[in-house]
């Protein structure tokens, strides 16, 4: 090659010439000034921009048997994330069979960091082989940034901190033997994958070269949206390279471990014994369990529709979801291990505040799952291959991930139905969240959630919504009642306009927009107090209507506002433990009646009309489940403020006490 020179349009240049007869000294050279390492940088993919500018040469002499080469690289006003450097230099040549390396990084005048490597190899200018000497280096650096690191890993961003490094490298070049020591002092970086920020690391790690082993004094680290700490040590073994044995033990209190807008936030802790990792490799055993103290599993967000549009098959897209075919809440682990890894006993388990939201949607979850293995297939958009790429026996591996199985209960909450100027809230019976072991985020959701259409002159419509199927592509929603005089096509419209659908066109006055407006007002209220009320689990107002009497010739203003609150009712939800449960409701209207109403006047009457349950569940594992209720049902005639004897579907019973024991079964 005679000349070859590229150039840039910042005057960056890269020239050289190579003459390489057979017979004869050879003679080549390359040279590149002035280019910026933001080029490198996007030709290396790294996850945060380098800034800068280098300046290398390569001088190839000798014969083509018997080369010496010399190289020498200067970078200058390196940035990269937190790491900032007046200059990087590696030099480095190759004579009388072993290639020598020493790069040094330089700040405020002084070596931060500095690495050397001399390594026995017998070159030739288009052949390599090892000689079978053996081989030295060094690593050191007194107070290096951590952002270091970060170059190495497209995982992380923006580290900050300091990293101190004595390594010593020794031995044959087929089995290298690695010593000294590597501490961090107020860490911080960013996992984007995770959505994480951990920060305050601090950790001592020793490499004993003669055992060839890696022993963790201590690894602590924080995440700071969640005031959490968590704690790795323990010990690898390295003296076979390709199956290392492990004994690690992991501790957390309160750790952020995702915390993803569109999947997840969670929390969680391990049990009196951490999470423990022993064995080698391809046969280790992972045990202990985790908490998750609170959190939020995200529902993406539901598609608004219009009043007229609503059809049973609308009710159906409510759930529906994006692709979650490729997102996990478990943690990211090698294939190999997860191929090979026994469980034992691994559960996580849920505390008293893990909830499955949305805009719409606000379900308490309980329960526990297994952590299992799973595999999953890699086709051809996502195939990689094991084996050496450069022979024959190449094969597609299918790659090995952890995932959940098990069933959460989700039987408290509540669910609005959001349609522009209407929005209606179901309030959550019963439920459950399954998982089938597979690797992807698809549980199945199956929810009954109830909403009582209010009527002025009967007893209330119910109207049940069950959520059933996957999420991915998207769950059904059933409508029924148990209100036998009620028609299946007619459910949409009782939920919409409080009416059937006969009767939509009828009669538009002010009870009519009342039954409208009402309950989407409550629905809305409802959203706004539960953020005040945040001790309680669920708070709820379910909103009265106005009855023919309160718009009946010469009634005044509070014989209507009375005959809203006549069939208003407030009411809370609380988990006192993991096991026990209260909930509780009462009538308004007493606050609007006067002493010639009787009971139902006043403190006395507001006391007449709460209705209260108590639930006990027994320690039963899996979805079955055994609790014992007790409750106080009000009088009919607290209900209705006295006026249960004029409304049909009425019974004027008294107020009772009630003990019951229930039993579930889930197939």
């Amino acid at each position: 090659v005679d000349t070859l020179v590229l150039a840039n349009t910042t005057g960056g240049t890269i020239r050289g010439y190579a003459r390489v007869p057979a017979n004869a000294p050879v003679h080549a050279q390359l040279r590149a000034d002035g280019v910026p390492l933001s080029e490198l940088g996007k030709f290396a993919q790294l996850g945060s921009p380098l800034e800068g500018s280098f300046s290398a040469r390569f001088d190839a002499t000798g014969t083509r048997e018997r080369p010496t080469l010399v190289f020498d690289a200067t970078a200058r006003d390196v940035r990269f994330s937190s790491l900032s450097a007046e200059q990087f230099s590696l030099t480095g040549g190759y004579a009388d069979e072993r290639a020598r390396m020493q790069a040094n990084l330089l700040r405020g005048g002084r070596a931060i960091l500095d690495a050397s490597l001399d390594y026995p190899i017998a070159l030739t200018l288009f052949s390599a082989k090892p000689t079978g000497d053996s081989l030295r280096g060094r690593i050191h650096a007194d107070s290096v940034d951590l952002a270091l690191v970060e170059a190495l890993s497209t995982k992380l961003k923006n580290a900050t901190g300091r990293m101190a490094i004595d390594l010593a490298i020794s031995g044959a070049p087929t089995k290298p033997h690695l010593g000294g020591v590597i501490g961090v002092r107020d860490g911080g970086v960013e996992i984007p994958d995770a959505g994480l920020r951990i920060a305050a690391m601090d950790g001592l790690v020793r490499v004993d070269a003669s055992r060839d082993s890696l022993a963790i004094d201590h690894l602590r680290f924080t995440t700071p949206a969640s005031n959490g700490t968590a704690e790795l040590s323990g010990a690898v073994v390295f003296r076979d390279k390709t199956n290392p044995k492990l004994d690690l033990r992991f501790d957390a209190k309160l750790l952020r471990a995702v915390d993803k807008r569109n999947l997840a936030r969670l929390d969680v802790s391990t049990g009196a014994g951490g999470m423990r990792l022993n064995g080698t490799l391809d046969e280790a055993t992972l045990s202990g369990s985790l908490l998750v103290d609170r959190g939020t599993i995200y529902i993406p967000e539901l598609v608004r529709k219009e009043l007229e549009e609503i059809t049973l098959d609308d009710f159906a897209m409510l759930f529906d979801t994006t692709d979650v075919q490729n997102r996990s809440l478990m943690p990211a682990a090698p294939s190999k291990l997860v191929e090979h890894l026994r469980l034992s006993g691994v559960s996580v388990n849920l505390g008293d505040e893990v909830w499955l939201r949305s805009k719409e949607a606000n379900v308490k979850l309980g329960g526990s799952l297994n952590v299992t293995r799973a595999r999953e297939e890699r086709g051809a958009g996502n195939a990689a291959f094991e084996g050496d790429l450069l022979s024959d026996t190449t094969k597609m591996a299918p790659k090995y991930r952890l995932a959940l199985s098990g069933t959460l209960s989700a039987d408290r909450g509540t669910y609005r139905l959001d349609l522009g100027p209407v929005s209606r809230e179901f309030q959550v019976q019963s439920g459950k969240i399954s998982f089938f072991g597979t690797p992807d985020f698809n549980p199945a959701i199956d929810v009954t959630a109830l909403y009582r259409v209010k009527q002025a002159n009967r007893a209330d419509i119910p109207v049940q919504a069950r959520i059933v199927g996957n999420f991915y592509p998207q769950p059904a929603l059933e409508l029924t009642s148990t209100d036998a005089s009620v028609a299946q096509s007619d459910l949409v419209s009782y939920l919409a306009t409080g009416r059937p659908s006969s009767e939509i066109s009828k009669d538009l006055g002010v009870q009519r927009a009342a039954e409208l407006v009402l309950p989407t007002l409550s629905a809305y209220a409802n959203s706004a107090l539960r953020d005040q009320f945040s001790f309680m689990d669920l708070f709820q107002i379910q909103s009265g209507n106005l009855s023919d009497q309160s718009l009946a010739p010469g009634a005044n203003t509070r014989d209507q506002v009375k005959g809203i609150f006549a069939s208003t009712r407030l009411g809370g939800e609380k988990q006192i433990s993991d096991r026990l449960f209260l909930s509780f409701s009462t009538g308004l209207c007493p606050a609007f009646s006067t002493a010639s109403d009787d009971q139902n006047s006043g403190l006395k009457g507001i006391g007449n009309s709460i209705e209260g349950k108590v639930e006990y569940r027994f320690p039963l594992t899996g979805p079955n489940r055994l609790s014992l209720r007790g409750g106080l049902d009000p009088s009919a005639n607290s209900l209705r403020c006295g006026g249960a004897n004029s409304v049909r579907g009425f019974v004027a019973t008294p107020p009772q006490w009630g003990l019951s024991l229930f039993r579930s079964w889930s197939f």
